[in-house]
């Protein structure tokens, strides 16, 4: 989702509890539903408002985790070997290199500094990108000779990298949707019982009970007695 749309749905994530706030909570006459209603669309508020804009950050969160993930393998291969990173390959020793995803699993989960989703979904793409590359190597060296780029390892995770883009974002806009719907959901909810108390739907429910003179009169003989 691009800036523009992220900003727009951010103010109207917080502009819609606001507007119901002020038409339906506000004239409210008892302060407990008052209070109550308020501290729902609150609550409501900062939590997906919260959610949304760290939805928004999971694409530059993820490149981080993937960049510190390359340069843990760069690490680890160049401890074996201090040249194999700049090293020149051919399409059999890459498609054997890369085939066993284990250590790349464990160097990209070994940064524990991101949260469960971030993690969960830059792992996931990055070694779903890793594994297409290797079942497409012939592919891969026709795209590297053709943009004049050496074969070597270091490029090869570059450019894995750049084709993992699109799969980062196409699952950074489903949970933008769902944590949308979920917005929709919760003040449509919302403004129905707010809606529906102000109308009576709820029988006597956030309605002051009414007592007259003679329903005192009978609760003062039923305590003498």
């Amino acid at each position: 989702m691009s800036l523009v749309y992220v900003i727009l749905f951010a103010i109207l994530i917080a502009a819609v509890p606001a507007l119901l706030i002020w038409k339906l909570y506000l004239p409210i006459q008892s302060a407990k539903e008052k209070g109550i209603f308020i501290t729902i669309a609150a609550l409501l508020f900062l939590i997906l408002e919260t959610g949304f804009i760290m939805t928004a950050m999971i694409p530059g969160k993820i490149n981080q985790l993937i960049d510190q993930g390359i340069v843990n393998v760069e690490s680890y291969v160049v401890k074996i070997d201090s040249t194999f990173m700049d090293k020149t390959l051919d399409a059999n020793q890459l498609k054997d290199l890369i085939s066993d995803t284990k250590q790349l699993k464990f160097e990209l989960e070994e940064n524990s500094d991101v949260n469960w989703l971030i993690e969960m979904v830059g792992v996931n793409v990055f070694l779903d990108a890793i594994e297409e590359f290797a079942n497409n190597v012939d592919t891969y060296l026709c795209r590297f000779n053709e943009d004049q780029v050496d074969f070597t390892f270091r490029n090869v995770l570059n450019y894995v990298k750049l084709d993992a883009q699109p799969a980062i974002y196409f699952v950074t806009k489903i949970i933008e949707i769902i944590v949308l719907i979920i917005a929709f959901v919760a003040y449509l909810a919302l403004t129905i019982i707010s809606i529906g108390r102000k109308k009576g739907w709820y029988g006597d429910w956030g309605t002051p009970q009414v007592q007259f003179g003679e329903d005192f009169e009978k609760e003062g003989k039923e305590l003498t007695e």
